[in-house]
């Protein structure tokens, strides 16, 4: 049970934070009268804060070879999180939190509820998460076979 407490407590706090930080994105757009300075502005600070807790946590630059040997694909998170920054700046002050959050988390928990339903069957390996078989002990390979088993 402690080992669900932590993990389940950081999940709750980093849902109420994405509110609020759309919230204060939406607050400097109305401000600034510009949704890219301030998705700009979201992504300089957040940055910033990256790079304290990389001090902080002493993590060590990877190497070139390490970073070479990630695929392309892998480096678009940013890319995908400036367009979900930009559009939630523009959709919040009018949809409201509620609302928001609303519509926002039924999509998000269908294309986050499984690896293997949103990463089709036939997809490389480099597609699926280092770890997919011990998060998914049911999961063996294209196929649902195993839940017979």
């Amino acid at each position: 049970m402690q080992n669900f407490i932590w993990p389940a407590v950081l999940t709750v706090t980093a849902g109420i934070s994405v509110l609020i930080q759309q919230t204060l994105n939406a607050n400097l757009r109305a401000e600034l009268n510009s949704a890219a300075w301030s998705g700009f502005m979201s992504y300089f600070l957040g940055v910033v804060c990256m790079i304290g807790l990389t001090i902080a946590l002493r993590d060590p630059v990877p190497s070139s070879a390490t970073i070479a040997r990630v695929p392309l694909w892998a480096w678009s998170g940013g890319v995908f999180g400036a367009i979900f920054i930009a559009l939630s700046i523009v959709a919040l002050p009018k949809l409201g939190g509620a609302v928001y959050i609303a519509l926002l988390e039924p999509i998000r928990k269908l294309l986050e509820s499984h690896e293997s339903d949103v990463i089709p069957w036939w997809a490389p390996d480099s597609w699926r998460a280092p770890d997919v078989e011990a998060r998914t002990p049911c999961y063996r390979g294209p196929r649902w076979s195993s839940l017979s088993e």
